[in-house]
């Protein structure tokens, strides 16, 4: 169960950084070309730097955040999502 529980949570963040990736390159091509619009070349590479930077950013993000739901029962906290983002975030467990 701890298992399936850390894939979902895992696979939800990882769903959420893809599009924020897209929206990273997307805004890089943009910002290049306005700046040397002949240059698609460019504008291409400053893109894939611009998404390796975000995506190992986020993918980090995203092993820490699973990691701490998985161990908040044991430190007397749960995980629960946040209202739109599906994001994690700890809530202390009333006793």
């Amino acid at each position: 169960m701890l298992a399936e529980t850390a894939e979902a949570m895992f696979a939800l963040l990882i769903d959420e950084a893809l599009w924020a990736v897209e929206r990273v390159v997307l805004q890089t091509w943009q910002e290049f070309l306005a700046v040397r619009p002949a240059d698609t070349a460019g504008a291409l590479q400053a893109a894939r730097l611009d998404a390796g930077e975000e995506s190992g950013r986020l993918v980090e993000l995203a092993c820490e955040r699973v990691h701490g739901a998985l161990l908040a029962p044991s430190r007397g906290q749960h995980r629960r999502p946040r209202e739109a983002s599906g994001s994690w975030q700890p809530a202390v467990v009333p006793r």
